[in-house]
């Protein structure tokens, strides 16, 4: 049982957990007390008793995993409803598919004879729907640390925030007739349990406010004021976001850890996906197969490899 199943079993929880809210007509907001705590065990008992998770009935370590694993999923419902309350949007979709019964959302020609169906699941869109607009938010699970970068983005090596995207806005588009589908953000949301010591004198509002901002998500944020209003009512002049990578300073201005991006540049950066997406498939094609590893400052793609020896 690796850090890869690790991520498959709290992924598929999550969903069930999500599921279930929806069977039983619970709300993410709301749901509390002991439906909370039934359901998330429930979810997490579900993907367990599948076929090649039995290793986690054999030993102590093994039964301590799934003591962890109960852990982290109890903190990332509870942080997932936390950052909801922030805000006023609301979950669309989990575990949305963009490639259904081989008919593809996202197709690419690639010349006059080949094209490109790129298929994928997000794990999570958000909607935040008013007169004329229909804001989407789309957040991907992480078990392990990842930050959204503009410079990996440029040489193609994370692209999948953005195809999600994507995908999300032409889903919605066809389900909102009449209205503006607009992006209100793209971000990571990493898996985990932060141990923070609490500080004397700290009530627990405050240390909660902590440990809230310690499972901020990471990603890109639209520029639009009334936007991140959207995201985190709390957020304002001389203030940080607790729930995306939003700051302000005291005349108003974004702070420059700030990851955020104008409508327009939104578009510019999703054309540019696009052309890297083409291009990675026209390689494909042409059958460029060279052992060129990436190296982005002190990272490459050996670094994880197990190969790599």
């Amino acid at each position: 049982f690796n850090d890869m199943d690790l991520g498959n079993v709290l992924h598929e929880s999550l969903e069930r957990f999500a599921r279930l809210l929806k069977e039983e007509g619970l709300a993410w907001r709301t749901v509390s007390g002991e439906d909370l705590e039934r359901l998330i065990g429930v979810s997490l008992e579900g993907v367990l008793k599948q076929e090649g998770y039995e290793v986690l009935q054999r030993s102590e370590r093994s039964r301590y995993m799934k003591e962890r694993l109960l852990r982290l999923l109890k903190r990332s419902v509870w942080a997932l409803q936390e950052q909801l309350k922030c805000g006023d949007f609301e979950p669309g979709g989990f575990e949305v598919s963009f490639a259904m019964d081989n008919r593809y959302t996202l197709a690419l020609p690639l010349s006059e004879d080949g094209k490109m169906m790129v298929k994928g699941r997000i794990d999570r869109i958000d909607l935040c729907e008013e007169e004329q607009e229909c804001y989407v938010r789309v957040i991907d699970y992480k078990s392990g640390s990842r930050d959204f970068s503009l410079a990996a983005l440029y040489y193609g090596l994370q692209l999948q925030l953005v195809v999600y995207m994507d995908a999300a806005l032409e889903l919605e588009e066809k389900k909102h007739p009449g209205k503006d589908v607009e992006p209100a953000g793209i971000f990571y949301y990493h898996i985990g349990d932060p141990m923070l010591e609490k500080k004397d004198g700290e009530t627990d509002e405050a240390w909660n406010r902590r440990l809230l901002a310690a499972l901020k998500m990471d990603g890109l944020v639209n520029a639009d004021p009334e936007v991140v209003a959207l995201l985190d009512h709390s957020v304002g002049a001389g203030a940080s976001s607790d729930v995306v990578p939003v700051g302000y300073k005291k005349d108003g201005s974004f702070s420059s850890y700030s990851k955020v991006a104008t409508r327009e540049e939104f578009f510019v950066i999703r054309k540019y996906t696009e052309l890297k997406i083409r291009e990675i498939g026209r390689g494909i094609l042409d059958g460029n197969a060279e052992a060129a590893p990436y190296q982005l400052g002190a990272k490459n793609a050996c670094t994880f490899c197990a190969y790599s020896r």
